[in-house]
Formats: structure tokens, C-alpha cells, sequence
């Protein structure tokens, strides 16, 4: 898959008011997610045969701290089987990783950070906001905003994508 192409194609219809468009919608395919902390890009097919979650996120965002944490609880559950990312476009590195030390050493979730018109691609206008991929790739669910009761249907969003006949218990 060309992710440049892809990527141009983005930036064209963000350009043309059309982003909308692009937003992943439950069952279709996402593919770029944002480069780590090396600069590396990170794509979902990097994640195949596991779920991911995504959540973006923003360092003033309250809400973005609790749901990072209980992600964080739920990615140490299924560290094999499991893609938690954080997504982070607008703030500097340096502010990323102090939010990341926040969060402690053992957290297991991996920083990524995206641009402006990658979450506008995305249809992401605010955070926190979550979407679940099934192991395929696919958008299973999107969240907005965040409480104690999302920590919980995300936990069985999870266990239920990983629960399917082809994948082993961790």
C-alpha cells in the first residue's frame, strides 16, 4: 500500500474541506497512525493479528491522564495481544515525554506523535477520543471523551476482539 499516496490524498481533501471523508467508520481500514519516538512511522499492518487502540490525547487534557492509565492497565493485561498507542499531534516532544513519565516506567504504551491534519483525516476534533481496531485493522469502535464506565466497555471491547477461535489466551 502507498502511504504516501495516501497521505497527499489527505492533505488534498483537508485542503478541499472533504476530511470528513476520510474518517475511519466502524469496520473500514486505518493505516497510518503517527511516527514514535525515533520518528519512525507507525502503520497499523505493523500490528496484525493484534487489537490496537488508539487514543489521542493532549497534556492539558485531565480526561487524556485517566484514560491513559486505565490503557495502560488494560495493555500490561494483554502485552502480546495487545496495541495500546497514543497519539499526540499539537504539543512538543519534550512535553510528550514528560506526560509520559507521569504515567511511570512500566506503562506499556507506545507514544506516537501525528500532525494536525493526520487526526483531522482521522475525523479526530477533540480528545481524548478513542478508536478500537480489530486484529485485522479494521475500526471496531470510536469514543469520545472519557469516564470510569468507558474503562470498562473498552476492557470488553478487547476481550472480546482477542477472544475470537484463532487466537490463543495470553
Amino acid at each position: 500500500m502507498n502511504y504516501r499516496l495516501i497521505f497527499q490524498m489527505a492533505l488534498l481533501l483537508l485542503a478541499t474541506g472533504s476530511a470528513a471523508a476520510l474518517a475511519p467508520t466502524r469496520g473500514q481500514d486505518w493505516a497510518y497512525l503517527g511516527s514514535d519516538e525515533s520518528g519512525q512511522a507507525l502503520c497499523v499492518q505493523q500490528y496484525h493479528g493484534q487489537v490496537v487502540v488508539v487514543s489521542f490525547w493532549a497534556s492539558w487534557c485531565s480526561s487524556c491522564l485517566e484514560e491513559l492509565r486505565a490503557l495502560s492497565s488494560l495493555q500490561l493485561q494483554y502485552p502480546r495481544r495487545l496495541a495500546v498507542i497514543a497519539v499526540n499531534a499539537a504539543e512538543s516532544e519534550q512535553v510528550i515525554a514528560r506526560f509520559e513519565r507521569r504515567l511511570g516506567p512500566e506503562h506499556g504504551l507506545i507514544f506516537a506523535r501525528g500532525s494536525e491534519p493526520e487526526l483531522s483525516a482521522a475525523g479526530v476534533d477533540g480528545v481524548p477520543q478513542t478508536l478500537v481496531l480489530d486484529t485485522e485493522g479494521r475500526v471496531s469502535s470510536r469514543h469520545i471523551g472519557f469516564s470510569d464506565g468507558l474503562a470498562l466497555t473498552l476492557s470488553r471491547e478487547v476481550a472480546s476482539l482477542l477472544s475470537g477461535p484463532e487466537l490463543f489466551k495470553e
